[in-house]
Protein backbone atom coordinates (compact mmCIF):
# COMPACT_ATOMS: atom_id res chain seq x y z
CA UNK A 1 0.00 0.00 0.00
CA UNK A 2 1.23 3.61 -0.97
CA UNK A 3 2.33 5.38 2.35
CA UNK A 4 2.27 8.37 1.20
CA UNK A 5 0.70 10.94 -2.46
CA UNK A 6 0.71 8.36 -5.27
CA UNK A 7 2.28 10.20 -8.54
CA UNK A 8 0.51 10.95 -12.09
CA UNK A 9 2.75 12.03 -14.54
CA UNK A 10 0.68 13.41 -17.77
CA UNK A 11 2.42 13.71 -21.07
CA UNK A 12 0.68 14.15 -24.67
CA UNK A 13 -2.66 14.55 -22.58
CA UNK A 14 -1.87 11.44 -21.38
CA UNK A 15 -2.33 10.44 -17.69
CA UNK A 16 0.23 7.54 -16.46
CA UNK A 17 1.43 6.15 -13.33
CA UNK A 18 4.82 4.28 -13.40
CA UNK A 19 5.83 3.22 -9.96
CA UNK A 20 4.83 -0.71 -9.32
CA UNK A 21 3.73 -0.29 -5.80
CA UNK A 22 1.75 3.25 -6.75
CA UNK A 23 0.24 0.86 -9.44
CA UNK A 24 -0.78 -2.08 -6.82
CA UNK A 25 -2.01 0.24 -4.35
CA UNK A 26 -4.60 2.04 -7.10
CA UNK A 27 -6.19 -1.57 -8.14
CA UNK A 28 -6.43 -2.85 -5.11
CA UNK A 29 -7.36 -0.51 -2.57
CA UNK A 30 -8.90 1.88 -4.82
CA UNK A 31 -10.03 -0.59 -7.35
CA UNK A 32 -8.87 1.93 -10.34
CA UNK A 33 -8.13 -0.70 -13.27
CA UNK A 34 -6.41 1.31 -15.96
CA UNK A 35 -4.75 -0.48 -18.78
CA UNK A 36 -0.93 -1.64 -18.83
CA UNK A 37 1.13 0.04 -22.34
CA UNK A 38 4.32 -1.21 -21.56
CA UNK A 39 6.37 -3.58 -23.42
CA UNK A 40 8.28 -6.26 -20.70
CA UNK A 41 11.85 -6.84 -21.47
CA UNK A 42 11.16 -10.80 -21.13
CA UNK A 43 8.32 -10.71 -23.45
CA UNK A 44 8.41 -7.96 -26.18
CA UNK A 45 6.66 -7.97 -29.37
CA UNK A 46 3.30 -9.63 -27.90
CA UNK A 47 0.20 -7.80 -26.48
CA UNK A 48 -1.08 -10.10 -24.62
CA UNK A 49 1.10 -9.56 -21.42
CA UNK A 50 2.25 -5.52 -20.95
CA UNK A 51 3.62 -4.21 -17.93
CA UNK A 52 4.32 -0.99 -16.78
CA UNK A 53 3.19 2.55 -17.30
CA UNK A 54 -0.36 1.99 -16.43
CA UNK A 55 -2.92 4.45 -18.07
CA UNK A 56 -5.38 5.99 -16.72
CA UNK A 57 -9.09 6.92 -18.92
CA UNK A 58 -9.62 10.90 -18.12
CA UNK A 59 -12.56 10.23 -15.69
CA UNK A 60 -10.32 7.76 -13.46
CA UNK A 61 -7.59 10.38 -13.24
CA UNK A 62 -10.07 13.04 -12.39
CA UNK A 63 -11.78 11.15 -9.47
CA UNK A 64 -8.10 10.51 -8.37
CA UNK A 65 -7.27 14.13 -7.93
CA UNK A 66 -10.83 15.61 -7.36
CA UNK A 67 -10.40 13.30 -3.97
CA UNK A 68 -6.47 14.13 -3.03
CA UNK A 69 -5.47 10.11 -3.81
CA UNK A 70 -3.26 11.78 -6.10
CA UNK A 71 -0.84 14.60 -7.47
CA UNK A 72 0.18 15.19 -11.57
CA UNK A 73 2.95 16.05 -12.49
CA UNK A 74 4.56 17.24 -15.82
CA UNK A 75 7.21 15.54 -17.32
CA UNK A 76 8.84 18.86 -19.13
CA UNK A 77 12.29 17.16 -18.66
CA UNK A 78 11.00 14.87 -21.83
CA UNK A 79 10.34 18.20 -23.91
CA UNK A 80 13.84 19.09 -24.60
CA UNK A 81 16.89 17.49 -25.44
CA UNK A 82 18.89 15.68 -23.00
CA UNK A 83 22.03 17.43 -21.17
CA UNK A 84 25.31 16.74 -21.96
CA UNK A 85 25.42 15.69 -17.91
CA UNK A 86 22.42 13.65 -18.03
CA UNK A 87 23.85 11.70 -21.27
CA UNK A 88 27.04 11.21 -19.23
CA UNK A 89 24.56 9.61 -16.23
CA UNK A 90 22.46 7.53 -18.91
CA UNK A 91 26.01 5.84 -20.51
CA UNK A 92 27.33 5.09 -16.96
CA UNK A 93 24.28 3.58 -15.85
CA UNK A 94 23.95 1.56 -18.94
CA UNK A 95 27.75 0.55 -19.00
CA UNK A 96 27.24 -0.62 -15.37
CA UNK A 97 23.94 -2.90 -16.30
CA UNK A 98 25.70 -4.06 -19.24
CA UNK A 99 28.92 -5.55 -16.94
CA UNK A 100 26.00 -6.76 -14.45
CA UNK A 101 24.68 -8.40 -17.40
CA UNK A 102 27.93 -10.34 -18.90
CA UNK A 103 29.12 -11.88 -16.02
CA UNK A 104 25.71 -13.02 -14.71
CA UNK A 105 25.43 -14.63 -18.81
CA UNK A 106 28.57 -15.84 -18.41
CA UNK A 107 27.49 -17.30 -15.38
CA UNK A 108 24.64 -18.60 -16.45
CA UNK A 109 26.28 -20.84 -18.80
CA UNK A 110 29.47 -22.00 -16.80
CA UNK A 111 26.05 -23.34 -14.72
CA UNK A 112 24.59 -25.16 -18.13
CA UNK A 113 27.49 -26.77 -18.46
CA UNK A 114 28.45 -28.10 -15.36
CA UNK A 115 24.65 -29.63 -15.46
CA UNK A 116 24.87 -30.84 -18.85
CA UNK A 117 28.72 -31.69 -18.29
CA UNK A 118 27.33 -36.04 -18.87
CA UNK A 119 25.96 -35.60 -22.14
CA UNK A 120 29.28 -32.81 -23.13
CA UNK A 121 31.23 -36.11 -21.77
CA UNK A 122 29.75 -38.50 -24.25
CA UNK A 123 29.29 -36.45 -26.87
CA UNK A 124 33.09 -35.45 -27.21
CA UNK A 125 34.32 -39.60 -26.21
CA UNK A 126 31.87 -40.48 -29.01
CA UNK A 127 34.16 -37.80 -31.27
CA UNK A 128 37.17 -39.17 -30.19
CA UNK A 129 36.47 -42.49 -30.91
CA UNK A 130 35.20 -42.00 -34.45
CA UNK A 131 38.18 -40.06 -35.06
CA UNK A 132 40.71 -42.92 -33.55
CA UNK A 133 38.65 -45.15 -35.62
CA UNK A 134 39.63 -43.32 -38.94
CA UNK A 135 43.28 -43.08 -37.64
CA UNK A 136 43.19 -46.96 -36.23
CA UNK A 137 44.98 -45.27 -32.83
CA UNK A 138 43.39 -45.70 -29.33
CA UNK A 139 41.13 -43.12 -28.14
CA UNK A 140 43.09 -40.43 -25.57
CA UNK A 141 41.74 -40.44 -22.18
CA UNK A 142 38.98 -37.98 -21.47
CA UNK A 143 37.63 -37.01 -18.17
CA UNK A 144 34.82 -35.27 -16.88
CA UNK A 145 36.56 -31.94 -15.67
CA UNK A 146 38.77 -31.71 -18.85
CA UNK A 147 35.77 -31.83 -20.66
CA UNK A 148 33.65 -29.31 -18.79
CA UNK A 149 36.81 -27.13 -18.93
CA UNK A 150 37.49 -27.65 -22.62
CA UNK A 151 33.70 -26.22 -23.00
CA UNK A 152 33.85 -24.09 -20.59
CA UNK A 153 37.36 -22.14 -22.72
CA UNK A 154 34.79 -21.96 -25.46
CA UNK A 155 32.21 -19.62 -24.23
CA UNK A 156 32.38 -16.47 -26.44
CA UNK A 157 33.33 -13.44 -24.29
CA UNK A 158 30.75 -10.76 -24.39
CA UNK A 159 31.35 -7.36 -25.18
CA UNK A 160 29.99 -4.25 -26.57
CA UNK A 161 31.73 -4.30 -29.71
CA UNK A 162 30.17 -7.20 -30.61
CA UNK A 163 26.59 -5.96 -29.41
CA UNK A 164 23.59 -7.20 -31.52
CA UNK A 165 21.81 -4.54 -33.26
CA UNK A 166 18.06 -5.56 -34.66
CA UNK A 167 17.75 -3.62 -38.22
CA UNK A 168 14.78 -2.60 -39.69
CA UNK A 169 13.35 -2.02 -43.47
CA UNK A 170 10.08 -1.22 -42.15
CA UNK A 171 7.85 0.43 -39.40
CA UNK A 172 9.23 -1.16 -36.34
CA UNK A 173 6.32 -0.63 -34.67
CA UNK A 174 4.17 -2.92 -37.62
CA UNK A 175 7.16 -5.32 -38.61
CA UNK A 176 10.06 -7.17 -37.42
CA UNK A 177 13.58 -6.84 -37.73
CA UNK A 178 14.91 -8.48 -41.13
CA UNK A 179 18.97 -8.21 -40.33
CA UNK A 180 20.95 -8.45 -36.75
CA UNK A 181 24.06 -6.44 -37.24
CA UNK A 182 27.50 -7.32 -35.37
CA UNK A 183 29.50 -4.74 -34.79
CA UNK A 184 33.06 -6.14 -34.87
CA UNK A 185 36.77 -4.37 -34.41
CA UNK A 186 38.21 -4.07 -38.00
CA UNK A 187 41.56 -5.51 -37.00
CA UNK A 188 40.34 -8.82 -35.61
CA UNK A 189 40.14 -11.72 -36.85
CA UNK A 190 37.11 -14.46 -36.81
CA UNK A 191 37.67 -18.28 -36.39
CA UNK A 192 35.22 -20.70 -38.48
CA UNK A 193 33.73 -21.05 -34.80
CA UNK A 194 32.72 -17.46 -34.32
CA UNK A 195 31.10 -17.07 -37.65
CA UNK A 196 29.06 -19.97 -37.35
CA UNK A 197 28.34 -18.74 -33.62
CA UNK A 198 26.96 -15.34 -35.03
CA UNK A 199 24.85 -17.42 -37.74
CA UNK A 200 22.90 -19.50 -35.68
CA UNK A 201 22.14 -16.73 -33.56
CA UNK A 202 20.83 -15.32 -37.04
CA UNK A 203 18.91 -18.38 -37.57
CA UNK A 204 17.48 -19.15 -34.20
CA UNK A 205 15.38 -15.65 -34.38
CA UNK A 206 14.84 -16.14 -38.27
CA UNK A 207 16.97 -12.97 -39.33
CA UNK A 208 20.16 -12.60 -41.42
CA UNK A 209 23.23 -11.42 -40.09
CA UNK A 210 25.48 -8.58 -41.36
CA UNK A 211 29.20 -8.63 -39.80
CA UNK A 212 29.98 -4.75 -39.23
CA UNK A 213 33.03 -2.82 -39.38
CA UNK A 214 34.91 0.64 -40.21
CA UNK A 215 38.17 0.48 -42.09
CA UNK A 216 41.00 2.96 -41.93
CA UNK A 217 39.30 5.07 -44.14
CA UNK A 218 36.38 5.27 -41.68
CA UNK A 219 34.02 3.78 -43.85
CA UNK A 220 31.60 1.10 -42.54
CA UNK A 221 31.85 -1.97 -44.51
CA UNK A 222 30.00 -5.41 -43.82
CA UNK A 223 29.28 -9.07 -44.63
CA UNK A 224 26.39 -11.18 -44.80
CA UNK A 225 25.70 -14.24 -43.85
CA UNK A 226 22.80 -16.55 -43.46
CA UNK A 227 22.83 -19.66 -41.69
CA UNK A 228 20.79 -22.50 -44.05
CA UNK A 229 19.81 -25.60 -42.39
CA UNK A 230 18.60 -29.06 -44.69
CA UNK A 231 15.27 -27.96 -44.20
CA UNK A 232 15.42 -24.07 -45.71
CA UNK A 233 17.65 -25.55 -48.41
CA UNK A 234 15.36 -27.57 -49.55
CA UNK A 235 12.91 -25.50 -49.70
CA UNK A 236 14.71 -22.82 -51.66
CA UNK A 237 15.86 -25.54 -54.26
CA UNK A 238 12.09 -26.69 -54.60
CA UNK A 239 11.03 -22.48 -55.00
CA UNK A 240 13.82 -22.18 -57.76
CA UNK A 241 12.46 -24.67 -59.47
Amino acid sequence: MATSKVFLYMQHDTVFCWNADDILYLRKELRIVGQLEGCLASLPRQLNLCGRPLRLMNEEAHFLLKNNYCELLSCSDLASPPTKQSADNFKEIQNRAFEEQRLLVKEEKMQQILRAGEKILEGKRRKLNKEAAKSGNEPPPLTLEQAVDEEIRRIPELTQANALVQIFTGDPVRFHAKYIAICLPFEGLLTPFQIAVHARVAVSVNKKVLLCTVNSDSRVIYKYLEWLDAKREKMSQETIK
